[in-house]
């Protein structure tokens, strides 16, 4: 089960893609950038060309360095993750 932390006031219904640039790629994960905004993805991710693939296993947003909040203990297929918040579903991505 998915266990998610605020360290901020924050409304999961909100949370949406972030459309910055890959800013680090490990064998943990992704992270991702936009001016003061990062966030990142941590599982078994990779890219097959210029595809996201992989299974996402916890999830982190910090704004200006804070981190706001973070979702651990799931596993959820990225292309699936991404479809929930396209949707607007953010609760549903998580798991």
């Amino acid at each position: 089960m998915a266990t998610y932390t605020a360290h901020s006031a924050v409304d999961m219904s909100s949370v949406g893609v972030d459309n910055g640039g890959t800013s680090d790629v490990t064998d943990d994960g992704v992270t991702v950038t936009s001016g003061t905004s990062r966030t990142d993805y941590g599982g078994e991710i990779y890219f097959y060309g210029t595809e996201v693939c992989g299974t996402l296993r916890s999830v982190a947003h910090s704004e200006d360095s804070a981190l706001q909040w973070e979702v651990t203990g799931f596993s959820r297929d990225v292309h699936t993750f991404n479809a929930f918040l396209l949707d607007g579903d953010g609760e549903s991505a998580m798991g």
